[in-house]
Formats: C-alpha cells, sequence, structure tokens
C-alpha cells in the first residue's frame, strides 16, 4: 500500500505510520530527516558531537 504525505505534521505522519505498521520509507533525505529525528530524538545521528 502507498501513502503519498507531504511536508509538514510530522507527528500525525509518524501516527500514521506506527499505525500501519510501515517497514519501508521511500523519501528524500530532505523529507525523511525531520521525522526520523522526531522519532529518535537521542539518536547518533541528531546528536551534534561525536558518538
Amino acid at each position: 500500500m502507498v501513502m503519498p504525505t507531504g511536508p509538514g505534521d510530522t507527528e500525525k505522519q509518524l501516527g500514521m505510520m506506527q499505525d500501519m505498521r510501515t517497514t519501508v520509507l521511500a523519501a528524500t533525505s530532505s523529507c525523511a530527516l525531520p521525522p526520523v529525528l522526531t522519532a529518535f530524538p537521542n539518536s547518533v545521528i541528531s546528536s551534534s558531537g561525536s558518538p
């Protein structure tokens, strides 16, 4: 199933992805990064220092 979404409303998109048990995200890096940083705020990718 494909569910296209536009930019913005990250929390709603993440909730929908969790509800649908999403296993794949196909997006450009600039579009994919905000949801990833929101979903994993303490991840290495979101830290400004060394791992």
